[in-house]
């Protein structure tokens, strides 16, 4: 499939204000820059990007949604305006490779193993018209966002409540599916060397770490797990997992929690899972 583009199609007037800090968050930009961007739609967001790449930026960027701008992904469009990056633009201060990796879990499904980012393209790519045939239709190419709000909310990004008209339970959705199949992971004998053998039967709440390609991050991410008793040395192999692993083993929810809490404030991508 031919590049496509993440476009901001259009912003109403009464949303503008909410969609501009977004575009501050998201993109580091000035209040100025960011006002104008949502007063030039529709406009192209980022352009040449592959499938693989807009499909996770479509969920990172939700929020863009939900503050009340309309975002699609498009086969380029000669005609729409773009913000010109001096070069290829970082999202919360992350390269776009960063996010593609982080959806980089892999998720079982009946039809055999793939990765969650594997997914959201393949959704991506059966919704988007091709160019000629969106030219031909004169329909505007854009794809419907329900697969991303699922996805965005499974893996933790959106509280259940934040998309109106989605259910408030992700248990029976395509996506809800696909993450839930994340609790069959191996445990990498993570969490037996962790938890003692007298509470085997016990409930074990694991934090379970998913890959952090940012060197730094990871060694802050080791920091965080070395301060709950972790050698050192052994927090830094589990940062640096480039697979989802369990990083830490705890009795109490609320340590796993309070951990969990800590690598999010990284910037890492955790999620709690209870056994026992």
């Amino acid at each position: 499939m031919a590049h496509v583009d993440i476009v901001l199609h259009a912003v109403p007037e009464a949303a503008r204000a909410a969609v501009a800090r977004q575009l501050v968050v998201y993109f580091a930009l000035d209040p100025a820059s960011a006002n104008a961007i949502t007063a030039g739609a529709p406009i192209i967001l980022i352009d040449q990007l592959e499938p693989f790449e807009a499909a996770p930026l479509m969920v990172v960027l939700s929020g863009l949604t939900r503050a009340g701008g309309e975002l699609a992904v498009s086969p380029p469009d000669p005609t729409l305006a773009k913000v010109s990056w001096p070069k290829r633009p970082r999202v919360l201060r992350r390269e776009i490779e960063e996010h593609v990796a982080d959806f980089a879990w892999p998720v079982q499904l009946p039809s055999g193993p793939t990765t969650l980012g594997q997914l959201i393209t393949g959704e991506l790519s059966s919704c988007l018209p091709s160019a000629k045939a969106s030219s031909e239709s004169g329909a505007r190419p854009a794809i419907e966002t329900s697969f991303l709000a699922d996805a965005a909310q499974a893996i933790g990004l959106l509280p259940d409540d934040s998309i109106p008209g989605q259910p408030s339970s992700l248990s029976d959705s395509f996506f809800g599916r696909a993450i839930g199949s994340l609790d069959t992971l191996p445990d990498d004998g993570f969490s037996s060397a962790v938890a003692a053998p007298s509470q085997a039967a016990a409930a074990v709440h694991e934090v379970l770490l998913f890959p952090i390609t940012d060197p730094g991050r990871q060694e802050r991410a080791a920091q965080v797990l070395s301060s709950y008793g972790l050698d050192p040395a052994e927090a830094k192999l589990r940062a640096a997992k480039r697979i989802p692993a369990v990083a830490l083993a705890c009795e109490q929810r609320a340590q796993a929690e309070d951990c969990l809490a800590k690598l999010s404030k990284l910037g890492a991508m955790a999620k709690i899972r209870t056994k026992g």
